[in-house]
Protein backbone atom coordinates (compact mmCIF):
# COMPACT_ATOMS: atom_id res chain seq x y z
CA UNK A 1 0.00 0.00 0.00
CA UNK A 2 2.88 2.36 0.83
CA UNK A 3 4.44 1.62 -2.57
CA UNK A 4 1.15 2.43 -4.29
CA UNK A 5 0.86 5.72 -2.40
CA UNK A 6 4.42 6.65 -3.37
CA UNK A 7 3.80 5.76 -7.00
CA UNK A 8 0.55 7.74 -7.01
CA UNK A 9 2.37 10.80 -5.67
CA UNK A 10 5.03 10.43 -8.36
CA UNK A 11 2.29 10.38 -11.00
CA UNK A 12 0.73 13.52 -9.50
CA UNK A 13 4.11 15.27 -9.49
CA UNK A 14 4.92 14.23 -13.08
CA UNK A 15 1.36 14.08 -14.37
CA UNK A 16 1.89 15.63 -17.80
CA UNK A 17 4.81 13.29 -18.55
CA UNK A 18 2.93 10.22 -17.33
CA UNK A 19 -0.17 10.96 -19.41
CA UNK A 20 1.96 11.73 -22.49
CA UNK A 21 3.69 8.34 -22.22
CA UNK A 22 0.62 6.22 -21.37
CA UNK A 23 -2.40 7.76 -23.13
CA UNK A 24 -2.95 8.00 -26.88
CA UNK A 25 -5.51 9.50 -29.23
CA UNK A 26 -7.48 7.29 -31.61
CA UNK A 27 -4.88 8.24 -34.25
CA UNK A 28 -2.04 6.91 -32.11
CA UNK A 29 -0.71 10.32 -31.07
CA UNK A 30 0.53 10.98 -27.54
CA UNK A 31 -1.90 13.04 -25.47
CA UNK A 32 -0.51 16.33 -24.25
CA UNK A 33 -2.59 17.78 -21.44
CA UNK A 34 -3.60 21.42 -21.46
CA UNK A 35 -2.78 23.30 -18.26
CA UNK A 36 -6.41 23.37 -17.18
CA UNK A 37 -6.82 19.63 -17.83
CA UNK A 38 -3.74 18.87 -15.73
CA UNK A 39 -4.99 21.10 -12.90
CA UNK A 40 -8.35 19.33 -12.76
CA UNK A 41 -6.79 15.85 -12.77
CA UNK A 42 -4.03 16.67 -10.29
CA UNK A 43 -6.37 18.28 -7.76
CA UNK A 44 -8.81 15.38 -7.87
CA UNK A 45 -6.10 12.71 -7.63
CA UNK A 46 -4.65 14.36 -4.52
CA UNK A 47 -8.13 14.19 -2.89
CA UNK A 48 -7.51 17.28 -0.78
CA UNK A 49 -10.88 18.58 -2.01
CA UNK A 50 -13.81 16.39 -2.93
CA UNK A 51 -16.43 18.44 -4.82
CA UNK A 52 -15.70 19.88 -8.25
CA UNK A 53 -17.75 21.73 -10.85
CA UNK A 54 -16.42 22.33 -14.36
CA UNK A 55 -18.17 24.58 -16.85
CA UNK A 56 -16.57 24.66 -20.23
CA UNK A 57 -16.78 25.72 -23.83
CA UNK A 58 -17.95 22.92 -26.09
CA UNK A 59 -15.15 20.68 -27.43
CA UNK A 60 -12.60 22.20 -25.03
CA UNK A 61 -11.39 18.85 -23.70
CA UNK A 62 -13.34 18.56 -20.44
CA UNK A 63 -14.55 15.05 -21.28
CA UNK A 64 -11.02 13.97 -22.18
CA UNK A 65 -9.70 15.27 -18.88
CA UNK A 66 -12.39 13.50 -16.86
CA UNK A 67 -11.97 10.22 -18.75
CA UNK A 68 -8.24 10.21 -17.98
CA UNK A 69 -8.98 11.14 -14.37
CA UNK A 70 -11.45 8.27 -13.96
CA UNK A 71 -8.93 5.77 -15.31
CA UNK A 72 -6.13 7.07 -13.08
CA UNK A 73 -8.38 6.90 -10.01
CA UNK A 74 -9.24 3.30 -10.85
CA UNK A 75 -5.57 2.44 -11.34
CA UNK A 76 -4.09 4.11 -8.27
CA UNK A 77 -6.80 3.59 -5.65
CA UNK A 78 -7.61 -0.01 -4.72
CA UNK A 79 -11.30 -0.89 -4.91
CA UNK A 80 -12.37 2.47 -6.36
CA UNK A 81 -15.99 2.45 -7.52
CA UNK A 82 -16.61 5.10 -10.18
CA UNK A 83 -20.03 5.91 -11.64
CA UNK A 84 -20.54 8.05 -14.73
CA UNK A 85 -24.04 9.51 -15.05
CA UNK A 86 -25.43 11.22 -18.16
CA UNK A 87 -28.88 12.47 -19.22
CA UNK A 88 -29.28 9.44 -21.51
CA UNK A 89 -27.27 6.20 -21.58
CA UNK A 90 -26.08 6.69 -25.16
CA UNK A 91 -24.20 9.83 -24.07
CA UNK A 92 -22.28 7.82 -21.48
CA UNK A 93 -21.43 5.00 -23.87
CA UNK A 94 -20.43 7.37 -26.67
CA UNK A 95 -18.82 9.98 -24.44
CA UNK A 96 -16.63 9.69 -21.35
CA UNK A 97 -17.05 5.94 -20.94
CA UNK A 98 -16.15 5.29 -24.58
CA UNK A 99 -13.04 7.44 -24.18
CA UNK A 100 -12.01 5.34 -21.18
CA UNK A 101 -12.48 2.14 -23.17
CA UNK A 102 -10.44 3.57 -26.03
CA UNK A 103 -7.58 4.58 -23.73
CA UNK A 104 -7.43 1.03 -22.40
CA UNK A 105 -7.54 -0.55 -25.87
CA UNK A 106 -4.83 1.78 -27.16
CA UNK A 107 -2.27 0.63 -24.57
CA UNK A 108 -1.50 -3.03 -23.97
CA UNK A 109 -0.19 -2.23 -20.50
CA UNK A 110 -3.57 -0.84 -19.49
CA UNK A 111 -5.36 -3.83 -21.01
CA UNK A 112 -3.49 -6.11 -18.59
CA UNK A 113 -4.93 -4.17 -15.65
CA UNK A 114 -8.49 -5.07 -16.66
CA UNK A 115 -10.39 -8.30 -16.00
CA UNK A 116 -13.72 -7.42 -17.64
CA UNK A 117 -14.76 -4.75 -20.11
CA UNK A 118 -18.29 -4.48 -21.51
CA UNK A 119 -20.30 -1.69 -23.11
CA UNK A 120 -21.20 -0.20 -19.75
CA UNK A 121 -18.80 -1.65 -17.15
CA UNK A 122 -15.06 -2.08 -16.61
CA UNK A 123 -13.56 -4.15 -13.78
CA UNK A 124 -9.89 -3.99 -12.77
CA UNK A 125 -7.57 -6.51 -11.14
CA UNK A 126 -7.22 -4.28 -8.07
CA UNK A 127 -10.99 -4.41 -7.44
CA UNK A 128 -11.79 -1.02 -8.96
CA UNK A 129 -14.86 -0.60 -11.18
CA UNK A 130 -16.08 2.00 -13.65
CA UNK A 131 -19.65 1.85 -14.93
CA UNK A 132 -22.19 4.18 -16.50
CA UNK A 133 -25.82 4.94 -15.68
CA UNK A 134 -28.49 7.22 -17.09
CA UNK A 135 -30.47 9.84 -15.20
CA UNK A 136 -33.39 9.03 -17.48
CA UNK A 137 -33.94 5.82 -15.51
CA UNK A 138 -34.45 7.17 -11.98
CA UNK A 139 -35.14 3.79 -10.43
CA UNK A 140 -31.93 2.46 -11.99
CA UNK A 141 -29.95 4.94 -9.88
CA UNK A 142 -31.25 3.46 -6.63
CA UNK A 143 -29.17 0.87 -4.84
CA UNK A 144 -25.84 2.09 -6.18
CA UNK A 145 -23.03 3.42 -4.04
CA UNK A 146 -19.75 4.90 -5.22
CA UNK A 147 -16.45 6.46 -4.21
CA UNK A 148 -16.53 8.72 -7.26
CA UNK A 149 -19.55 10.13 -9.09
CA UNK A 150 -19.09 11.97 -12.38
CA UNK A 151 -22.20 13.73 -13.69
CA UNK A 152 -21.72 14.61 -17.36
CA UNK A 153 -23.90 17.30 -18.99
CA UNK A 154 -25.19 18.05 -15.50
CA UNK A 155 -27.01 21.14 -16.78
CA UNK A 156 -29.37 18.90 -18.75
CA UNK A 157 -30.41 16.73 -15.79
CA UNK A 158 -33.41 17.62 -13.63
CA UNK A 159 -32.05 19.03 -10.32
CA UNK A 160 -34.37 16.83 -8.26
CA UNK A 161 -32.84 13.67 -9.74
CA UNK A 162 -29.32 14.78 -8.82
CA UNK A 163 -30.35 15.77 -5.30
CA UNK A 164 -32.56 12.77 -4.53
CA UNK A 165 -30.88 10.00 -6.50
CA UNK A 166 -27.29 10.89 -7.35
CA UNK A 167 -25.93 12.61 -4.24
CA UNK A 168 -27.10 9.76 -2.00
CA UNK A 169 -24.60 7.46 -3.73
CA UNK A 170 -21.81 9.30 -1.91
CA UNK A 171 -23.21 9.28 1.62
CA UNK A 172 -21.39 6.13 2.78
CA UNK A 173 -18.33 6.99 4.85
CA UNK A 174 -15.10 5.47 3.56
CA UNK A 175 -11.41 5.59 4.44
CA UNK A 176 -10.80 8.21 1.72
CA UNK A 177 -12.84 11.16 0.52
CA UNK A 178 -15.65 10.48 -1.90
CA UNK A 179 -15.43 12.60 -5.05
CA UNK A 180 -18.23 14.42 -6.86
CA UNK A 181 -17.69 15.87 -10.32
CA UNK A 182 -20.29 17.99 -12.10
CA UNK A 183 -19.36 18.96 -15.63
CA UNK A 184 -21.22 20.66 -18.45
CA UNK A 185 -21.88 23.76 -20.49
CA UNK A 186 -23.58 26.71 -18.71
CA UNK A 187 -26.78 26.79 -20.77
CA UNK A 188 -29.37 26.24 -18.03
CA UNK A 189 -29.62 28.48 -14.97
CA UNK A 190 -32.39 26.32 -13.50
CA UNK A 191 -30.03 23.35 -13.06
CA UNK A 192 -28.11 21.84 -10.16
CA UNK A 193 -24.97 22.67 -12.14
CA UNK A 194 -25.83 26.35 -11.70
CA UNK A 195 -26.52 25.85 -7.98
CA UNK A 196 -23.14 24.15 -7.55
CA UNK A 197 -21.39 26.94 -9.44
CA UNK A 198 -22.77 29.43 -6.92
CA UNK A 199 -21.97 27.25 -3.90
CA UNK A 200 -18.92 27.67 -1.69
CA UNK A 201 -18.72 23.87 -1.29
CA UNK A 202 -17.28 23.30 -4.78
CA UNK A 203 -13.91 23.82 -6.41
CA UNK A 204 -14.76 25.60 -9.67
CA UNK A 205 -13.21 25.58 -13.13
CA UNK A 206 -14.29 27.70 -16.10
CA UNK A 207 -12.76 26.91 -19.49
CA UNK A 208 -13.36 29.25 -22.44
CA UNK A 209 -12.54 28.85 -26.11
CA UNK A 210 -9.47 31.07 -25.62
CA UNK A 211 -7.77 28.58 -23.28
CA UNK A 212 -8.70 25.75 -25.64
CA UNK A 213 -7.25 27.58 -28.65
CA UNK A 214 -4.06 28.36 -26.72
CA UNK A 215 -3.76 24.67 -25.84
CA UNK A 216 -4.19 23.66 -29.49
CA UNK A 217 -7.47 21.84 -28.80
CA UNK A 218 -9.75 24.23 -30.70
CA UNK A 219 -9.32 26.24 -33.91
CA UNK A 220 -9.64 30.02 -33.58
CA UNK A 221 -10.81 30.23 -37.20
CA UNK A 222 -13.65 27.77 -36.53
CA UNK A 223 -14.63 29.61 -33.36
CA UNK A 224 -14.80 32.93 -35.21
CA UNK A 225 -16.97 31.31 -37.88
CA UNK A 226 -19.31 29.95 -35.19
CA UNK A 227 -19.58 33.43 -33.69
CA UNK A 228 -20.92 34.71 -37.00
CA UNK A 229 -23.50 31.95 -37.39
CA UNK A 230 -25.16 31.59 -33.97
CA UNK A 231 -26.92 33.96 -31.59
CA UNK A 232 -24.92 36.03 -29.12
CA UNK A 233 -26.36 34.22 -26.09
CA UNK A 234 -25.63 30.83 -27.65
CA UNK A 235 -22.03 31.82 -28.34
CA UNK A 236 -21.68 33.12 -24.78
CA UNK A 237 -22.84 29.79 -23.34
CA UNK A 238 -21.20 27.32 -25.75
CA UNK A 239 -17.87 29.08 -26.31
CA UNK A 240 -17.35 31.74 -23.62
CA UNK A 241 -18.65 29.42 -20.87
CA UNK A 242 -20.88 32.21 -19.57
CA UNK A 243 -24.16 31.42 -17.88
CA UNK A 244 -27.22 31.84 -20.07
CA UNK A 245 -30.75 30.48 -19.94
CA UNK A 246 -31.04 28.93 -23.40
CA UNK A 247 -34.48 27.62 -24.22
CA UNK A 248 -36.11 28.11 -27.62
CA UNK A 249 -39.54 27.74 -26.00
CA UNK A 250 -39.12 30.81 -23.80
CA UNK A 251 -40.77 33.94 -25.16
CA UNK A 252 -38.54 36.12 -22.96
CA UNK A 253 -34.78 35.92 -22.52
CA UNK A 254 -34.99 36.08 -18.74
CA UNK A 255 -31.32 36.94 -18.24
CA UNK A 256 -31.82 39.96 -20.53
CA UNK A 257 -34.95 40.93 -18.60
CA UNK A 258 -33.05 40.79 -15.31
CA UNK A 259 -30.26 42.96 -16.73
CA UNK A 260 -32.74 45.57 -17.93
CA UNK A 261 -34.87 45.78 -14.80
CA UNK A 262 -34.47 47.39 -11.43
CA UNK A 263 -36.53 45.42 -8.94
CA UNK A 264 -37.96 47.65 -6.24
CA UNK A 265 -39.45 45.96 -3.20
CA UNK A 266 -42.22 48.48 -2.62
CA UNK A 267 -45.92 48.86 -3.30
CA UNK A 268 -47.45 51.45 -5.58
CA UNK A 269 -50.76 53.18 -5.06
CA UNK A 270 -53.26 53.30 -7.90
CA UNK A 271 -52.57 57.00 -8.30
CA UNK A 272 -48.84 56.32 -8.69
CA UNK A 273 -49.42 53.83 -11.48
CA UNK A 274 -51.11 56.44 -13.65
CA UNK A 275 -47.68 57.82 -14.38
CA UNK A 276 -46.44 54.50 -15.79
CA UNK A 277 -46.66 52.79 -19.13
CA UNK A 278 -47.34 49.15 -18.27
CA UNK A 279 -46.39 46.30 -20.58
CA UNK A 280 -47.68 42.83 -19.79
CA UNK A 281 -46.36 39.61 -21.35
CA UNK A 282 -47.39 35.99 -20.98
CA UNK A 283 -45.15 33.00 -21.75
CA UNK A 284 -47.07 29.68 -21.70
CA UNK A 285 -45.17 26.53 -20.83
CA UNK A 286 -44.56 24.15 -23.70
CA UNK A 287 -45.06 20.45 -23.13
CA UNK A 288 -44.15 20.68 -19.46
CA UNK A 289 -40.54 21.48 -20.32
CA UNK A 290 -40.55 25.12 -19.24
CA UNK A 291 -42.41 27.44 -16.89
CA UNK A 292 -45.46 29.56 -17.53
CA UNK A 293 -44.83 33.11 -16.48
CA UNK A 294 -46.49 36.48 -16.45
CA UNK A 295 -44.11 39.40 -16.77
CA UNK A 296 -45.18 42.99 -16.11
CA UNK A 297 -42.84 45.93 -16.59
CA UNK A 298 -43.47 49.62 -16.17
CA UNK A 299 -41.73 52.76 -17.36
CA UNK A 300 -42.42 56.38 -16.42
CA UNK A 301 -44.21 58.18 -19.21
CA UNK A 302 -42.07 60.68 -21.09
CA UNK A 303 -38.97 59.31 -19.36
CA UNK A 304 -35.61 60.35 -20.79
CA UNK A 305 -34.13 56.87 -20.38
CA UNK A 306 -35.22 53.29 -20.99
CA UNK A 307 -35.10 52.19 -17.36
CA UNK A 308 -37.78 49.61 -16.61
Amino acid sequence: MVCLENYRQQVIDKLEDFVYNVFYTKDGEHIKLANYQADIIRNALSREKNKFVVISATRAGKSEAVSILALLLAMFYVGEEIVIITPILKQAKDGIFQRIRSHIKNNGGLVRLVTTMTQDKIEFRNGSKIYCLTAKNEDGLLGHGANVVIVDEAGSIVPRIIKERVLRMLTTRRERKNLLFLIGTPHNMESYLYEAWNSEDFVKYRITWREAVEAGIMSKEDVEFAKKTIREDEFAAWYEAEWRQLNDELFFDMSAVRDACEIEKRSYKTEDLKGFEIVLGFDPAGGGRSKSCVVAVGRLKNSDDDKL
